[in-house]
């Protein structure tokens, strides 16, 4: 596990300023990753239209969903799934192909194990809202 720790933090990309946008919560998320887009589908999408809303993803509790899906490539939207304060404990465990992720001014804490294995995960923004990072040292 310090071995994660000391990767992620090395990998670690500096967090900018993002630009605003207006939506309308009923607009779609247009997913760059087709599996991270069935995986929402098929936990979230409230409404049956084989698409998830900005509102459905707010309203999304993401626990262990993606835990050891090895087709997972990057899930830059994570920043729309604004439920969690927190990024459970292996919550992307074993997502061995995940490259890149996308963590919210939401997100306070990041549970130990929570990219346990995902050994080709190279950029990864921590905003400054996080405060706790677990491990297990």
């Amino acid at each position: 596990m310090k071995k994660l720790l000391f990767i992620l933090f090395t990998l670690l990309v500096a967090c900018s300023e993002k630009e605003q946008v207006e939506f309308d919560g009923n607009d779609k998320i247009v997913f760059q990753d087709l599996e991270v887009h069935a995986v929402c589908v098929e936990h979230w999408d409230l409404n049956g239209d084989l698409e998830i809303s900005y509102k459905e993803a707010s309203l999304a509790l993401v626990t262990d969903e993606f835990a050891n899906n090895e087709r997972i490539r990057s899930f830059a939207e994570f920043i729309y799934f604004k439920r969690n304060p927190i990024i459970v404990k292996e919550a992307f465990k074993g997502c061995t192909n995940l490259a890149s992720i996308g963590i919210g001014e939401h997100i306070t804490s990041i549970e130990e194990a929570a990219f346990e294995n995902c050994t080709t995960l190279a950029e990864i923004c921590i905003p400054n809202s996080v405060n706790e990072v677990g491990c297990n040292c």
